[in-house]
């Protein structure tokens, strides 16, 4: 043990001892999975999340796409059952517009920053029932709403009776 009285290795041994110490602690405090409602687990390990836009590298069309842990998306022609239940995937991404902007940090660093897709607009027939529902409600309201009363006449004005003018120039 004459080679711990050097105090160049007593050094190192110290440093080792912190650096582990550290990975150590790090290690246990690392969370398995997001507990956010747009983040969630399967049964069978796989992360299924939601995210507000698409990779930047799944095709424009994609509605999910899945990572086997490399950090390449890849899409698939799978179902989406087919593919939370098979072994490859590790997590599956779900495009959801209205998702919370949150989510795009499962993108990457380096594509986190992107603004979120646009939620699209509603189907011009859901458009058109909502404004006949609209009319309907507002025809509704004016048949429930009761007729104004109209405003009563005026009161005559009480006005003491007039000497008999009339009655004095005929005598």
């Amino acid at each position: 043990m004459a080679w711990l009285s050097n105090r160049f290795v007593r050094l190192w041994l110290l440093v080792l001892l912190a650096l582990g110490a550290s990975a150590w602690l790090l290690g246990c405090a690392a969370t398995g999975a997001p507990t956010q409602a747009w983040a969630q687990t399967t049964p069978n390990g796989i992360g299924l999340f939601r995210i507000c836009r698409r990779h930047p590298h799944v095709g424009p069309n994609a509605r999910y796409w899945y990572d086997v842990g490399d950090g390449t998306p890849r899409t698939t022609f799978l179902s989406l059952d087919e593919l939370l239940e098979s072994r490859e995937a590790k997590a599956v991404y779900i495009h959801d517009p209205n998702a919370p902007s949150e989510s795009r940090k499962l993108l990457g660093i380096a594509f986190q920053h992107l603004p979120c897709d646009k939620p699209p607009p509603p189907p011009p027939e859901k458009v058109a029932a909502k404004e006949k529902g609209a009319e309907k409600k507002d025809e509704t309201k004016e048949a429930e709403r009761p007729k104004p009363q109209p405003k009563p006449l005026p009161r005559p004005i009480a006005r003491p009776p007039e000497p008999e003018r009339w009655e004095a120039s005929y005598r």
